[in-house]
């Protein structure tokens, strides 16, 4: 059963300041700086009151838009995607799936007349066809409500 709760309560709930602490701790030294030309080691200096300020931001924004942490979590929690695909998420990579595909092929041609078969798919144009209606309303029946969803349409 889907955590229907996390979805109200988790992905639509207001950003708290421990969550703005543990996501300026995950920010990485020594890299380039964004569009704001604010450098991770600035940030990671920055005095309470910059931090209240970055909440009360990120809230006002949370309101027109969403959060990917929060639904990434959302949806590891509800086991959405399945284990085997790496796209789009942390620690899951196309060397792992390289890694595996060569492992398989190496055991079966290792058993005495081994065979191995295997078919690869191009699915470069896959998002340029999505039929938008159906992608909406495959959310709402997962369990994402009808807000979110339309946050994330915009």
């Amino acid at each position: 059963m889907l955590n229907t709760f996390s979805v109200d309560s988790g992905l639509l709930a207001e950003i708290t300041m421990k969550e703005i602490i543990e996501e300026i701790s995950r920010l990485k030294n020594c890299k380039a700086a964004g569009i704001d030309k604010v450098p991770n080691e600035a940030i990671k200096l920055f005095p309470h009151s910059y931090l209240l300020l970055l909440k009360d931001l990120y809230n006002r924004i949370l309101r027109s838009s969403f959060s990917k942490s929060r639904l990434v979590k959302w949806i590891e929690t509800n086991d959405i995607i399945p284990e085997n695909q790496a796209g789009f998420r942390s620690a899951h990579s196309c060397q792992d799936h390289i890694f595996i595909l060569t492992s398989v092929i190496q055991l079966a041609l290792r058993k005495k007349r081994g065979k191995c078969y295997s078919f690869f798919v191009d699915l470069k144009k896959a998002f340029d066809t999505v039929p938008y209606a159906l992608l909406w309303t495959k959310l709402v029946k997962i369990g994402l409500n009808h807000r979110f969803v339309n946050l994330i349409k915009c």
